[in-house]
């Protein structure tokens, strides 16, 4: 092989390597916003996740005394939006990263100063509240990073009111197999493998609305804490 050669195979691999570092700096910002770039990663977030974030926000239906949970929050658009629109009601949010949590509680201070919301840094796992406290609960596309599915959906309903909702939204399977993100530490779900877990968790009556203007397919699944709900 010529010298040239060699060092054009060099400059490669180098380039493939600070790509493949680059790729899982973003996979660990995006599923937990830190440091001098986490205010910026959670306003890529917001971009990204604007047609999931409008999409389960429809499927609340809000009637203006609502409790509800937002998990994962990101810098608080959604959350800001649900305290506007319940002025009976309230609005808490959990978040694992400081940064994210920062940022929400400057979106959201004027509800925080009103006493219709509330912003918490912790896990999905361990919730911070009490039994039966909310009448829904939300999260988008945060299920990927969750570390124990199991226990975290066990958390959500426990906090739930009986009958009360879960709403995910997430991209499905199909529309991210070919991004190599399983290697970065994300869990995809299908429907199928989703609707599973959710009824091994005490779900019922799930339904499934799906989104557009995605090219990974956008879905709200919707569930609730049995007895089964009639739509």
């Amino acid at each position: 092989m010529r010298r040239g050669s060699r060092q054009s195979e060099g400059w490669k691999r180098t380039v493939r390597r600070i790509v493949v570092r680059f790729e899982g700096w973003m996979a660990r910002q995006f599923g937990h916003p830190a440091g001098a770039f986490g205010g910026l990663i959670g306003l890529l977030m917001d971009w990204e996740n604007r047609q999931l974030n409008h999409l389960v926000y429809s499927q609340l239906a809000l009637t203006g005394h609502e409790r509800i949970l937002e998990i994962g929050f990101g810098t608080g658009r959604t959350l800001a939006r649900i305290a506007g629109k319940i002025p009976q009601g309230f609005v808490a949010g959990i978040d694992p990263s400081e940064s994210m949590v920062t940022s929400a509680r400057r979106r959201c201070r004027r509800w925080i100063r009103a006493g219709r919301a509330e912003v918490r840094q912790g896990e999905v796992s361990v919730l911070p509240y009490g039994d039966g406290c909310f009448d829904a609960v939300l999260s988008v596309n945060t299920v990927y990073f969750w570390p124990d599915p199991e226990r975290a959906l066990s958390e959500i309903h426990r906090v739930l009111k009986p009958g009360g909702r879960l709403l995910l939204g997430y991209h499905p399977a199909a529309g991210l197999k070919n991004k190599g993100l399983e290697q970065y530490g994300f869990r995809l779900y299908s429907e199928g493998a989703l609707d599973a877990l959710l009824r091994e968790r005490g779900f019922a009556s799930i339904r499934h609305t799906h989104g557009t203007g995605t090219p990974y397919g956008a879905i709200c699944t919707r569930a609730y804490r049995g007895p089964a709900q009639a739509d």
